[in-house]
């Protein structure tokens, strides 16, 4: 059994803008429909936590999913759950004729995307069981990481370097690529479950540009999502045949 799960919080990094919150509630409001259908078309329950779930709000935001799945790997009333699939409030399912139970890896515990600035944790699988309760616990324990910050090419509204912090990406990436856990650690094309229709620092890479047909596109850093999602939803594939 697979579950899915997505949400957002306004209580961190939206907290000193109320725009900002707003449009980070608006966005969910956009995509949680889509998110429904899909799950309701494929049989999956979806858990959406949004800014009424009591978020952990003790780091930057990237790190309230980590929190969360530590809850909820830890959870008995998910014990019969083998998996569950994280997607951001800025992805939609493109294609209802994907199963999860297609993509992930049998031999993993936690299966993620790798972009041009290495891995996006906007979505993921991961496998409910022992090593991936250490793997979250172990994420915790060891906190933000040093050097998890990256100089974007652009330039900020007043010229001076454009910072982004990837923190929780950085930290999975470290550990999962580590002795104790690079058996289980899935690194997959970005096109497997995270296409993208917009370019990275880098320049997108066809192994990253959504083709029809592909299962979901993410949003991650990009302006105008509101509008960008509004032209992609008439375009999700849902009509043809379910095998």
């Amino acid at each position: 059994m697979i579950k899915v799960v997505s949400g957002y919080s306004i209580s961190s990094q939206n907290s000193a803008s109320p725009s900002a919150a707003e449009g980070a509630k608006r966005l969910a409001n956009m995509t949680n429909p889509n998110h429904t259908e899909y799950c309701e078309t494929r049989g999956y329950e979806l858990l959406h936590f949004d800014e009424n779930y009591n978020w952990d709000i003790k780091w930057e935001c990237g790190w309230q999913k980590i929190f969360l799945f530590d809850e909820l790997l830890n959870d008995n009333k998910y014990e019969d759950t083998e998996w569950f699939f994280w997607i951001d409030t800025d992805a939609i399912f493109m294609n209802y004729n994907t199963k999860l139970e297609s993509l992930v890896d049998d031999w993993s515990f936690f299966s993620v995307c790798r972009d041009c600035n290495g891995i996006n944790v906007g979505t993921f699988f991961i496998k409910n069981c022992d090593r991936s309760r250490e793997f979250i616990r172990d994420l915790i324990d060891d906190g933000p990481l040093p050097g998890a910050i990256f100089e974007n090419q652009g330039k900020g509204p007043n010229g001076a370097p454009h910072w982004w912090n990837f923190s929780e990406q950085f930290s999975i990436d470290r550990l999962g690529l580590s002795d104790k856990y690079r058996s289980g650690f899935s690194v997959r094309p970005n096109r497997a479950f995270n296409s993208y229709v917009h370019d990275c620092i880098h320049g997108i890479l066809p192994s990253h540009k959504y083709q029809k047909g592909d299962f979901l596109i993410h949003l991650p850093g990009v302006p105008n999502k509101e509008a960008i999602i509004q032209d992609l939803l008439p375009r999700v594939i849902k009509d043809e045949r379910l095998d």
